[in-house]
C-alpha cells in the first residue's frame, strides 16, 4: 500500500527504515555468513609459497572498494595471495583498514555501522585462516559511554585474534576518556617477533625499551601510508632504533640501526608509486644477531656527516 505524498510529509519515517536495516544489517554481516563468504570469495593462498624471515608486506586500504561483502573479500583475497605469493611473512594494512567494512553499511546509522563493525573480527580472522598469515588490519577506536581507546588486532595464521591497545596519549586525549594500555605485547610472527606503534609512541623511549626487553626485533609503525621522512623522525623511530637494536618499519621508510643499514645512515625510504597499493619490505634479522654479539670496538660508527644534517645543534 502506497503512503499518500501528504502523510510521508508529515510522518517521521526514519525510525522505521533504521529498524528494517539493522535487521538486514543483522543478516548481512552475521559471523557464520561473514565465514561462508570469505571462505568462497576471491583466490585461494599459493600453495608452495614459502615465508621469509624479515619480509613485511604493507597494504594501501583505502585502494580496497567493493560493493559487497563478497568483492571485498575477493579484493582483500588478491593482495594478501600477492603478498604471500611473494614471501611475506607478515601482511600489514594502512590505518583506515579498521573502518574498511563500514562501506557496505546500507543506512548511515550509528546502531547500523555499530553492526556493521561487530563483522571486523570474523572477516578479518577468516581471511587469516584462509591464506594462513599474519594480518594487522589497522587500528580502530572503541568507544563505551565515556571510556574510549585505539586498538590494533593481530590475527595468526590460524584465525586466533589478540590485540595491542595504545600505551601513550595526548593530555586531551586522557581528559576525554582514552585509556592507555597496561601491556605492551610482542608476537612471534612468519616476519620475526614483531611489536606494534601507534602515531606518536615513537618519541617515547620506554616504550621501545620494553619492546625490546620482550624480544621485539621488528616493530611496526601504524603510520599513514606512503608518510615521508621527517625531522622528528631522528628523534622517534631512528633513534629508538639505534637504542634497541630493532628496526621500526613503515609502509615508505625502514629506520634501522646504523650498523644494520648498507649506507650507514640507518634511512631507508621506499619509493612508492602513484596508485601502488603493496610494498614489500625486507629487513636483515640476522644482522641484527651479529651486531648484539659485537662489542662497542666491533660496532659500526654513525656517519657524522648524516647526523650533522639533522642535529647540527651537537656538532
Amino acid at each position: 500500500m502506497k503512503i499518500p505524498a501528504i502523510l510521508r510529509e508529515k510522518i517521521n519515517l526514519e525510525p522505521l527504515n533504521e529498524l528494517y536495516y539493522e535487521f538486514k544489517t543483522f543478516w548481512l554481516v552475521h559471523p557464520e555468513r561473514v565465514k561462508r563468504i570469505v571462505s568462497i570469495s576471491g583466490p585461494g593462498g599459493p600453495e608452495n609459497s614459502q615465508q621469509v624471515k624479515g619480509k613485511v608486506a604493507f597494504v594501501r586500504a583505502s585502494a580496497l572498494k567493493g560493493a559487497t561483502l563478497a568483492d571485498l573479500a575477493a579484493v582483500c583475497g588478491e593482495v594478501i595471495s600477492r603478498a604471500k605469493a611473494s614471501g611475506a611473512g607478515l601482511v600489514v594494512f594502512s590505518p583506515e583498514a579498521g573502518d574498511l567494512l563500514l562501506q557496505l553499511a546500507p543506512y548511515k546509522s550509528p546502531r547500523v555501522f555499530r553492526q556493521v563493525q561487530e563483522a571486523f573480527h570474523s572477516f578479518w580472522s577468516s581471511l587469516a585462516a584462509k591464506y594462513h598469515l599474519w594480518l594487522i588490519p589497522g587500528y580502530r577506536e572503541l568507544h563505551a559511554k565515556r571510556r574510549h581507546k585505539r586498538v590494533a588486532f593481530i590475527y595468526d595464521p590460524e584465525g586466533q585474534g589478540d590485540y595491542q591497545t595504545q600505551v601513550q596519549y595526548t593530555k586531551e586525549e586522557l581528559a576525554q576518556g582514552f585509556e592507555p594500555a597496561r601491556s605492551i605485547k610482542v608476537w612471534q610472527t612468519g616476519a620475526g617477533p614483531i611489536s606494534l606503534s601507534f602515531p606518536g609512541e615513537e618519541q617515547f623511549f620506554e616504550i621501545g625499551r620494553v619492546m625490546a626487553a620482550k624480544g621485539a626485533k621488528i616493530v611496526v609503525s601504524l603510520a599513514a601510508w606512503n608518510r615521508p621522512f621527517e625531522v622528528s623522525d631522528v628523534s622517534g623511530g631512528w633513534a629508538r632504533a639505534q637504542e634497541n637494536n630493532f628496526y621500526w618499519l613503515t609502509s615508505s621508510l625502514t629506520l634501522s640501526p646504523v650498523g644494520a643499514s648498507i649506507d650507514g645512515s640507518g634511512v631507508l625510504a621506499h619509493p612508492i608509486r602513484e596508485g601502488e597499493d603493496l610494498v614489500l619490505v625486507q629487513v636483515n634479522l640476522d644482522r641484527l644477531a651479529e651486531m648484539a654479539n659485537e662489542d662497542s670496538r666491533g660496532q659500526v660508527k654513525m656517519r657524522k656527516e648524516f647526523l650533522k644534517r639533522y642535529l647540527p645543534t651537537l656538532y
